[in-house]
């Protein structure tokens, strides 16, 4: 990671001003985020105070087929739409 980053042999030489962790919305994900960020605050905690560390998750909300239909919901506000479109009582699963 510090080749990537390029600060191997010094802070000022960061490639990037920003580092995003981006990870999946599962159990995996939160594991990467913590580890990546105990190897920051162990070892470049200057990183996180300059705010050049950021955290994303991509949490997707998969519906069941139903009629041939699928929905693949990324933003809460389309979850919305989505059960409305399914009617009834559908079936949500994170996926």
């Amino acid at each position: 990671m510090q080749a990537a980053l390029n600060i191997e042999d010094s802070m000022e030489d960061l490639r990037y001003n920003k580092i995003v962790i981006a990870t999946d919305a599962d159990v995996d994900g939160s594991i990467f985020v913590c580890v990546d960020y105990d190897f920051f605050a162990n070892f470049f905690p200057r990183r996180i105070k300059e705010n050049h560390l950021v955290y994303f998750t991509n949490p997707i909300i998969q519906s069941p087929v139903i009629k041939n239909r699928l929905f693949i919901v990324i933003v809460p506000e389309e979850k919305q739409a989505a059960m409305e479109a399914l009617s009834g009582k559908p079936e949500i699963k994170l996926v």
